[in-house]
């Protein structure tokens, strides 16, 4: 925009055949021309201010003013039994809309980044740009990324419905952002504007955010669009899932019918959920469903369904933990044919086995997040050595560990299934103060406890069903609103997410509660808020109503 003034500047005056510069003030820029070489010159000057506020207005239109940078876009095409056709406009046919992730980097801090996910038809040819711009701040330059599909073609699914739509996974990097920064990203396609939405880096230690905690939703029912619009409303800065995603195997095509309808909505209303997954970050851990098993006695198989173990597909999460002969040994085995294999595993680019185990600051908190399924044997010695580690070695003001199954809770049916309290003598000793869970279909709260393991009469940790046996030591001071400062660490079920209710599995009266339970809410629908400020964390329960079922504070 200095370009105007400056071609003003230099308008010359002409007497006889000398130049002399005009200075510039006001006088001089704006006056009108007094001789016939200066009108000559001057309306030359106007010419050029014509043609470059064409051509401004153009660059504007074209770019909107957008600035900074999106980095490497790594691409697999994959293949569904979708079958619809491309809108008008150029519009691709999403098969996945869109989404934040916190990407494969690890947790630790450095220049902030976030990755744009999405899943598109994609035919040779087509030109595909991610453009960001930053919001409410005057910091900024911009750089255009285009990604270029069919480098890395892979089909993972298998169907009988004809005509297959070829499909493409995207995923593009933005890097060097500042803690709490926001942008707006565009996406093109063979020049036309096809998506926009806008995300926020993650806070820094010393900013207060907020975090939304709920699991065992995806069953496509009424609920799940209920709980998910009323997350809308509370505008968490992320999403944390502690399992079961996706009812009832995990599979590619649950995600799609199942999940992404309703977290990713197109507008946020109690009947269609809610488009928050294009603007905030989200992870989650393996649930028994998300790993294709919906019983224990379930053997999940790629000849049965060769489109399963959509997490590490749809899902990019840091890659910081075992090693990759540790998660070899403790991952649930891939079973089905080797093509069925190889497709798999070529589509998930990486991620499987290793992402199924992982850590991630925000903010001051540090997230621990854990495979709790039964293929993993937390009787080892090498991988509860890099739990110890991963947590003792942290920092943060707050400590957060999440996996699926409970080890502590009222639930009948799922009671038994105690293996994870072989981990609590860690998270005691390494100063974590919560524990999400999903698994059951409740809500339930303890209180601050610790738990020591005791071995069985055999000397086993562990019976044949499943318990863990032990003696525990219980705050029952702890009521989050006098007392708000807990001895213990705080085990919390948040599984009410939109799956069915299982009410028959619950106590008839508080006097079948586990001795642990402080609060439980099994015939609503719910999810967990929590408000971060420094040392103290608001915690809210949330009905799919908006209605408040418990609310404490909790404090350092």
């Amino acid at each position: 925009m200095l370009f105007r003034p400056c071609v003003h500047a230099l308008c010359v005056v002409s007497k006889g055949a000398a130049w002399q510069r005009v200075k510039m003030s006001p006088e001089n820029l704006f006056r009108a021309p007094n001789s016939q070489g200066e009108h000559m010159y001057y309306n030359a000057a106007l010419v050029l201010l014509f043609l470059f506020d064409i051509c401004l207005a153009i660059y504007v239109l074209r770019t909107r003013c957008r600035r900074k940078v999106t980095s490497c876009a790594d691409q697999a095409e994959s293949k569904s039994g979708t079958g619809s056709s491309v809108s008008p406009g150029c519009k691709p046919e999403f098969f996945v809309k869109p989404y934040i992730q916190l990407g494969t980097a690890p947790g630790e801090r450095g220049d902030e980044s976030l990755e744009i996910r999405w899943f598109a038809e994609s035919l040779p040819g087509d030109r595909w740009t991610v453009e960001i711009r930053l919001s409410k701040t005057l910091r900024g330059y911009f750089k255009r990324f285009f990604l270029e599909p069919h480098q890395n073609a892979v089909s993972f699914l298998e169907h009988d419905q004809a005509p297959l739509v070829e499909q493409t996974q995207f995923h593009c990097v933005v890097q060097d952002l500042l803690p709490g920064e926001q942008i707006e990203y565009d996406i093109i396609k063979n020049g036309g504007l096809v998506f926009s939405s806008y995300t926020t880096a993650r806070k820094s230690a010393s900013q207060p955010y907020r975090f939304v905690t709920v699991g065992d939703m995806g069953e496509a029912k009424p609920e799940q669009a209920k709980i998910a619009y009323q997350i809308s409303r509370v505008s968490p800065d992320f999403l944390a899932m502690p399992g079961d995603i996706a009812y009832k195997r995990g599979r590619v095509s649950e995600y799609l019918l199942k999940y992404f309808p309703f977290f990713n909505a197109e507008r946020s209303s109690p009947l269609l959920g809610a488009s928050l997954l294009r603007s905030i970050p989200s992870f989650a851990c393996l649930g028994n469903h998300d790993y294709g098993r919906p019983d224990l006695i379930d053997v999940p198989d790629l000849d049965d369904f060769s489109d399963l173990f959509g997490y590490f597909i749809f899902w990019s999460q840091p890659m910081n933990g075992p090693d990759d002969a540790l998660a070899d040994q403790i991952s649930q085995k891939l079973i089905g044919d080797k093509s069925h294999q190889e497709r798999f595993l070529k589509a998930a680019q990486g991620r499987y086995p290793r992402m199924a185990n992982f850590s991630y600051d925000y903010g001051n908190s540090h997230w621990l997040i854990l495979d709790g399924n039964s293929n993993v044997d937390w009787t080892n010695e090498e991988l509860l050595e890099w739990v110890r580690k991963d947590l003792s070695t942290s920092t943060a003001t707050w400590k957060i560990v999440m996996f699926h199954q409970p080890p502590f809770t009222s639930h009948n049916k799922h009671g038994k299934e105690q293996r994870m309290r072989l981990l609590t003598g860690i998270l005691q000793e390494c100063g974590v103060n919560i524990v999400f869970n999903g698994h059951a279909h409740l809500y339930e709260r303890s209180y601050p406890l610790k738990f020591t393991v005791t071995p069985k009469a055999d000397g086993s940790l562990i019976g044949a069903d499943g318990s863990v046996d032990g003696t525990w030591q219980l705050d029952r001071k702890f009521d989050g609103v006098t007392f708000t400062k807990p001895d213990g660490v705080i085990y919390i079920v948040t599984g009410a997410g939109g799956a069915k209710l299982q009410e028959q599995h619950l106590p008839a009266s508080e006097s079948g509660w586990l001795e642990s339970t402080a609060r439980h809410a099994g015939d609503l629908h719910s999810f967990t808020v929590c408000d971060v400020n420094g040392e103290t964390l608001i915690l809210r329960q949330i009905s799919l109503e908006g209605e408040v079922l418990e609310k404490l504070v909790i404090t350092k």
